[in-house]
């Protein structure tokens, strides 16, 4: 792991990725997820830093999924109770790109039935600021909708 922060500390100069980045960017090599960066170190096609984020936690559901995995470890059918209204077909859906993604860690045990845990990757906990900061404006936004309609 030393060997691949080192790495990035030295090309992070010539490409212009942020020292902030660089632990995050170090699990997910470490773990073998594989980062597409063209010449620049930058994601192919993006032309927002924002829409990197978006990419991978925008879905009807992966955010809420994100949420209730924060410090925990649920079970598929946790999930599905937790989250009513997302069809088990969907939920699968989700997770197999969050996992994909690299921020969904899913353990199978051998037994009968089979039991399927799902928690969150190194790189799936560090989007907790995000998910938090999200919250926060929801419930400004929420306050604001309730002021201008006189409640």
């Amino acid at each position: 792991m030393r060997l691949v922060i080192l790495f990035l500390m030295h090309h992070s100069r010539s490409r212009g990725l942020s020292k902030s980045l660089l632990p995050i960017l170090a699990i997910a090599i470490y773990s073998g997820y594989s980062i597409y960066l063209d010449t620049m170190g930058h994601d192919k096609d993006i032309r927002c830093t924002a829409e990197t984020t978006l990419r991978v936690i925008g879905g009807r559901w992966k955010v809420m999924i994100l949420y209730h995995l924060f410090g925990r470890v649920h079970r598929f059918s946790a999930l599905r109770k937790i989250l009513t209204g997302c069809t088990a077909k969907m939920l699968t859906q989700q997770l197999r790109e969050m996992e994909r993604d690299g921020l969904v860690k899913r353990k199978v045990y051998a037994q009968v039935p089979p039991r399927v845990e799902y928690s969150l990757t190194p790189l799936g906990e560090s989007l907790r600021p995000v998910v938090e900061s999200m919250c926060r404006w929801g419930k400004l936004k929420s306050r604001a909708c309730r002021f201008r309609n006189g409640e």
